[in-house]
């Protein structure tokens, strides 16, 4: 006895599958075909995607991942899915698109190394750390909140500027260092004051203040003041110095003029008055 047959319409096959276009171009009758209990037709095409594994080439950069291959002026070209940009398909490197992706969409490699500090080819295309600039700053911020010396060896330290800029941990010193670059630098702004005082249009003008430290030393502060040579009126402080003994006149009198000798001002002197600061007993 011969099967049963069924009749199958369009509209019950992919409109994508060879059997449609079949019968898309066959005449308005019926095909006939074998029945079993169920009959399910699907495309034997691939579907689209941004980057197919032929476009890809056999990579499996993550590159590929944010972008697909394009043919432009006869070359093969990679895409950004993100903003257009393209860049030349190279056969031995993507540094140009790994960069792409990490500096203007903030996507990194998820397998970069785990060693940061490995020099590539990336790290050059980043900006440079002027790290004479950066000690400096570093100096700057020691003495203004007036830190330890032995701060820049802190660990969690180190862990903040690794995470910020690998490059930039070569800027954290030693103690020994930061004492001696805090040295220079006060030596390099000496000179810079002393030349601005060798220009003077007027005498240098002294003013001072004494106070105690918190370890009950007499300390006094010394402030130049002059006409500079655009006639403007200029002030830098000169010394904080330790008054030897007592606070007498005779002994910040010895201090003061130490001060006008390592300045060579003392030639040049004019006045020399004491700040006085009144504090008000009323209650």
């Amino acid at each position: 006895m011969y099967p049963t047959k069924k009749h199958i319409t369009k509209s019950t096959i992919q409109a994508s599958s060879p059997m449609a276009r079949y019968l898309s171009s066959s005449s308005s009758s019926s095909a006939l075909l074998p029945i079993s209990s169920s009959i399910t037709l699907t495309s034997s095409l691939p579907p689209t995607t941004s980057a197919s594994a032929s476009q890809r080439g056999g990579k499996t950069s993550y590159i590929w991942n944010h972008g697909k291959k394009i043919v432009h002026d006869g070359k093969d070209r990679w895409e950004c899915d993100h903003c257009g940009c393209s860049y030349i398909i190279s056969s031995s490197a993507t540094t140009n698109q790994r960069v792409h992706l990490n500096d203007v969409h903030h996507i990194p490699d998820p397998k970069a190394p785990v060693d940061t500090k490995q020099s590539t080819l990336d790290n050059y295309q980043r900006s440079p750390i002027r790290l004479h600039i950066l000690r400096r700053l570093i100096v700057q911020w020691i003495v203004e909140r007036r830190h330890s010396f032995s701060e820049t060896e802190s660990e969690a330290l180190h862990k903040i500027f690794e995470y910020l800029d690998p490059r930039s941990t070569s800027a954290l010193m030693s103690a020994r260092t930061i004492s001696r670059d805090i040295t220079k630098y006060f030596e390099t702004a000496k000179t810079s004051i002393k030349e601005r005082l060798s220009f003077a249009r007027s005498r240098i003008h002294i003013s001072y203040d004494l106070w105690t430290s918190p370890n009950y030393k007499a300390m006094i502060g010394i402030v130049a003041h002059w006409t500079a040579e655009n006639y403007e009126v200029k002030s830098a402080l000169l010394a904080i110095r330790e008054v030897p003994e007592e606070d007498s006149g005779e002994n910040i009198a010895n201090v003061v003029y130490r001060v006008k000798k390592e300045y060579n001002i003392h030639s040049r002197f004019g006045y020399c008055y004491k700040r006085v600061v009144y504090v008000s007993n009323c209650h």
